[in-house]
């Protein structure tokens, strides 16, 4: 009978051991600033058989997205031994609405038919001014919420949208096309392009570059939703009627992450995130676009816009048989590149040829902007006073929906007596219109051969045993330098990477944080030892770590203290029993200076 009683204490003792191991434990950062797009609050418990979460009042915030539920299960083999753990997370994308300090109450779950409790959390909403509609959330942030392997991403959650700056023009006026990706938080969107290039039928198009895409926060319908522009075009329709802007077809990929990998698979394949690839297309877009006014005044340019214009005659002054340039400069903003060359009309003493166009222009959000330069090469044949010919150009003003001119007075000049010939004008002429100019003459000092060539003579020979030497030396330095400053640079740099993960690690303690901060700290240590014992992270085993760390007469009692720090942190992170806040410290502390003592160890036994 008493036997039976000790079984019964042991066993329900070992139970509610169980259970008081099991806590629903809160994540929330202790302060936010009030212009962050968005931030998480996190529910983690050590169990993957958990019910729905009872999830508190999220006063002073906007719930955009959750609870969004992760779960995890892993299993590692550790010195022979198997130890398995399984996590459930429950998530929730906030946005501060006001500054403040607000208290998040506790939330609760079932598992097992028990109901776990989590604390308080406080979050404190500070920053300047009120909050801004929108933002750049961060990278970190976007990469906290990504949905598990094999989710689903509805239409809904990512598309794509196409919208026009104006939805009726005239023929040639040109009209904004552009192309924005919507992403629900947690999607985690990577790229995004456009799947071909696309056919604008009756349009000419002008691609506009989009170097960076820069997401805002926008709401639809009630949601949030991450937004960047993708793609844009300037069209300008070369008909009148309905016209259709095809739907274009975007190639996406999607980061996800993969909780069925395990911790050490995780770090070795890239944080555990995956990628899916997703198409998106686009909706068709109609324009309509109006005939411009008939008839058309004699002498249309064509252009659609606003312009000025400007003339000037190139040559200060002229001369009989010497080539001239008549210029006339086109700005604005309108369809630049589709202007046709004013029409002028030179004396009958004149030899003209046909205008060169130099396009200067850009194409921005507000259209084609910029100049058209039209020059007119002529060559005066006789002397006498002329008129170089008026200038008029006509062009249609969308705003004014009506037909403009721009009419620029004769030019009165004079023309002098030259002393170049036909063919040296013509040679000028073709000079002019091509890129390449002409030879430039006059008396050059040439070497005599006896003063370069010496093949043959002792001091030749001397010269280049004396190169050849010189050479091999430099080659033997430079490799000795480079060897002695890759060795030198590669201890450098594992000394500062430890050092860097140990204040990591020790900021990770800071903020409550245990369990990760054992993880970093392992972490530190085994990409310390890669570096400078340069083995592989695959290959770090107690017993590969005892025979290199001798092999570099690292004393015994070093190796020993750095293998127990070790299998401390390998325990505590796979561990289901709280952990000590205080012995974290003291491991901290342990293990900044045991990486002093290794690394002058190391480095005194390399010299």
């Amino acid at each position: 009978m008493k036997l039976l009683y000790y079984i019964l204490i042991c066993f329900f003792g070992g139970v509610m051991s169980l259970s008081a191991q099991l806590r629903l434990e809160a994540e929330a950062p202790a302060t936010v600033d009030i212009n962050e797009p968005y931030f998480q609050v996190r529910y983690r418990i050590g169990s993957a058989d958990v019910g729905d979460l009872k999830s508190p009042q999220f006063q002073g915030f906007e719930v955009l997205a959750g609870p969004t539920l992760s779960t995890r299960r892993e299993s590692i083999f550790y010195n022979g031994r198997e130890q398995s753990r399984e996590s459930t997370t429950f998530t929730f994308t906030l946005a501060p609405q006001k500054k403040g300090t607000y208290s998040i109450g506790p939330a609760s779950v079932e598992v097992n038919g028990r109901t776990y409790t989590s604390r308080a959390v406080t979050v404190k909403v500070v920053g300047s001014g009120e909050r801004k509609p929108g933002g750049n959330p961060s990278a970190a942030s976007r990469a906290e919420q990504l949905r598990t392997a094999g989710s689903t991403v509805s239409p809904s959650d990512l598309y794509i949208s196409a919208t026009l700056g104006k939805h009726e023009v005239y023929e040639q006026e040109g009209v904004l096309l552009t192309y924005k990706f919507y992403e629900r938080p947690g999607v985690g969107l990577n790229t995004v392009g456009l799947n071909q290039k696309p056919d604008f039928k009756a349009m000419v198009s002008q691609d506009i570059p989009v170097k960076n895409i820069e997401a805002n926060l926008e709401r639809v319908g009630g949601q949030a939703y991450r937004t960047g522009v993708v793609q844009q075009y300037l069209i300008y329709p070369q008909q009148a009627g309905r016209l259709l802007i095809p739907g274009l077809t975007f190639d996406c990929v999607v980061i996800q992450r993969d909780n069925t990998l395990n911790t050490l698979d995780a770090f070795f394949n890239g944080g555990g995130n995956i990628g899916q690839s997703l198409k998106r297309k686009a909706p068709e877009l109609y324009l309509t676009v109006k005939p411009l006014p008939q008839p058309k005044p004699a002498g249309f340019s064509g252009g659609v816009g606003q312009f000025s214009v400007h003339r000037e005659l190139i040559s200060p002054q002229l001369r009989t048989n010497e080539v001239a340039t008549y210029r006339v400069t086109v700005s604005g903003t309108g369809n630049l590149k589709l202007l046709v060359a004013p029409t002028l009309t030179f004396p009958s003493d004149f030899d003209t040829y046909s205008p060169k166009v130099s396009d200067e222009t850009e194409v921005t959000l507000n259209g084609v902007t910029g100049k058209v330069v039209f020059d007119y090469t002529f060559v005066p044949r006789n002397i006498g006073r002329y008129e170089l010919p008026a200038v008029h150009f006509v062009y249609f003003d969308p705003e004014a929906q009506g037909y403009k001119t721009i009419d620029i007075s004769e030019m009165s000049v004079d023309v002098r007596k030259g002393n170049r010939n036909d063919t040296d004008m013509e040679r000028e002429r073709r000079m002019r219109q091509s890129d390449i100019r002409d030879i430039r003459p006059g008396k050059r000092d040439l070497l005599a051969e006896n003063e370069i060539m010496w093949w043959g003579q002792w001091s030749y020979w001397a010269v280049n045993v004396a190169v050849l030497a010189f050479g091999l030396l430099a080659v033997y330095g430079l490799r000795r330098y480079l060897r002695y400053i890759g060795t030198n640079g590669q201890r450098r740099k594992a000394s500062g990477l430890v050092m860097r993960r140990l204040k990591s690690a020790r900021a990770t303690l800071d903020s409550g944080h245990i369990q990760e901060f054992y993880s970093e700290v392992a972490k530190a240590l085994y990409e310390y030892l890669s570096e400078k014992l340069g083995l592989p992270l695959s290959e770090l085993n107690q017993e590969r770590l005892q025979e290199t760390l001798a092999a570099h007469c690292v004393p015994e009692g070093l190796s020993a203290a750095l293998l127990k720090i070790i299998d401390e942190c390998e325990y505590v992170r796979f561990a289901t029993s709280a952990v000590n806040a205080a012995s974290a410290a003291e491991l901290y502390d342990e293990a900044v200076s045991l990486m002093d003592k290794l690394n002058m160890c190391l480095s005194k036994n390399r010299k």
